[in-house]
């Protein structure tokens, strides 16, 4: 598209400062294509980690106050377990998310 636009300007017979005008135009688009898509998967990621430390604190609250014994064995496989749950369950959205705002 990029090169689309110079021919273009350039077969006009426009000037070359309106042709470099265009082409930092059409940088600086972009850049604010890649900086939206960006912003959107770092609030995904911060999301993210905000729920990951409340769980942690969480268990952590849980087996100070003994409340759970834990057994490594059996935590290790739960939390695969949930992991490939939530992957099959929004991995799709999350792909389909991202090739969304990154053109």
């Amino acid at each position: 598209m990029f090169g689309v636009v110079l021919d273009l300007l350039r077969s006009l017979g426009l000037g070359s400062q309106l042709t470099i005008a265009a082409s930092i135009g059409l940088a600086a688009w972009y850049t604010l294509r890649v900086v939206s898509g960006a912003k959107t998967v770092g609030s995904i990621l911060t999301n993210g980690v905000s729920y990951v430390v409340v769980v942690l604190c969480v268990g952590a609250l849980a087996i100070g106050l003994g409340w759970v014994d834990p057994s490594i064995a059996t935590a290790t496989d739960h939390v695969s377990t949930a992991v490939r749950f939530v992957w099959d369950v929004s991995g799709g959205y999350v792909v389909d998310a991202v090739e969304g705002v990154i053109p």
